[in-house]
């Protein structure tokens, strides 16, 4: 359905409520820019109910994490809005040369005239070098509300695809099985023995042996299982020399968790099985259990994997023609602003724009790429002298 007015004219529309959109946020909102958040709502790290290495919040909730940088953002900043909404489309447009210019904290509108157009056709000051008119940034929600800025920020990460081949690792991902030994596995130091599985991400010698002993770390032994490929097996004990990290290549039939959270529920209090099925601290509840094709089985305290992953919004990506790396992520230009590589005022920063995935590396992409914006959009305006 057609608007009755046109949307208003935000100087960034950042998509992505993670942490490094609201680092983003942050920046823009120290520069006086205004910026509307918008947040699907969907996070990587859903499961997880602590998260860790981010100093000032260790073992705090990635949702306490996330709801402190809004409400300091909303307290203080009065150029930064929020609205839950998940974006369906995203694309670059045109509009005709307006007499009113820009300002730093903009509350105009924009023109209702627009027209999509290809990213590289722009000159550096935003405007198209034939007709002087200003390309934007439109994005479209679910709902159907459009949302409209001079710039894009995205911080719209990746999602995790588990192995198809290995049954019943969806229900052990973020409760046994860990991706990270920094994020998971301290709670579960001392655990008689652990597991580390090649799959997904963790299938060559190299990966393999750069994990292993971060999980021997907190175990007193480890098994590497390699679900039935002999040669990967012998290609990484030839990187290892640990006698306490063992081989195991049975092909893997499925994994369960050894003891799910339905089996603590103490049914006398229905508090009590809320606080136990929730618990993330109990080691028990971690433990997993790999079931082999020969009908064996073998018990892990927890268990190190990292699945592949892929863009969650690989349809928004792909509609504005961003250019994917090796590892699946957003290739950026060369230096320190994180603008993507092929779409003339579009910052990216997060999981989604590098191969090093972490809470505080959305946390650094994002404020730089919050210093990339603040200097692209400071040069148009000293360009005009409307600074």
């Amino acid at each position: 359905m057609a608007q009755a007015t046109a949307p208003k004219l935000y100087d960034v529309l950042i998509v992505g409520g993670g942490p490094a959109g609201l680092a983003m946020a942050v920046g823009l909102a120290r520069q006086v820019y205004s910026a509307l958040v918008l947040d699907s709502g969907e996070y990587r790290n859903a499961r997880a109910a602590h998260m860790h290495t981010v100093p000032g919040f260790d073992h705090a909730s990635p949702a306490s994490f996330r709801d402190k940088i809004r409400r300091d953002l909303l307290e203080r900043y009065a150029s930064v809005e929020f609205r839950s909404a998940t974006v369906t489309r995203l694309r670059r447009i045109q509009r005709a040369p307006a007499s009113q210019s820009p300002s730093a904290a903009s509350n105009t509108t924009a023109a209702a005239a627009v027209a999509p157009a290809a990213a590289n056709e722009a000159t550096s000051d935003g405007k198209d070098a034939s007709s002087g008119g200003e390309w934007l940034f439109e994005a479209t929600d679910e709902q159907g509300n459009v949302y409209t800025g001079r710039k894009l920020g995205l911080g719209t990460g990746v999602r995790d695809v588990f192995p198809r081949d290995i049954p019943g690792y969806d229900e052990c991902w973020g409760r046994g099985i860990f991706h990270c030994m920094f994020c998971h596995g301290f709670e579960e130091r001392g655990a008689e023995s652990a597991g580390v599985l090649a799959a997904g991400m963790m299938t060559s010698a190299d990966m393999l042996a750069h994990i292993a002993p971060m999980v021997k770390r907190l175990a007193r032994s480890v098994t590497v299982y390699t679900n039935g490929d002999e040669d990967l097996a012998a290609a990484t004990r030839g990187k290892l020399h640990s006698g306490k990290i063992r081989f195991d290549t049975r092909r893997i039939a499925r994994v369960a968790l050894a003891h799910p959270p339905k089996l603590h529920h103490h049914h006398h209090h229905h508090q009590d099985e809320e606080e136990d099925s929730s618990s993330s601290d109990d080691a028990a509840s971690t433990a997993v259990t790999l079931h082999f094709d020969d009908g064996t089985s073998a018990t892990e305290g927890f268990v190190a994997n990292h699945p592949a992953v892929q863009q969650r919004a690989g349809n928004l990506v792909a509609e504005l023609g961003l250019q994917v790396g090796a590892a699946g992520e957003v290739r950026v230009r060369a230096g320190p602003g994180n603008e993507a590589e092929g779409v003339d005022g579009c910052f990216v920063a997060g999981d989604m724009a590098t191969p090093m995935r972490s809470v505080v590396k959305a946390l650094e992409m994002g404020t730089f790429a919050a210093a990339g914006l603040v200097a692209a959009m400071n040069a148009e305006l000293d360009a005009r002298d409307e600074l």
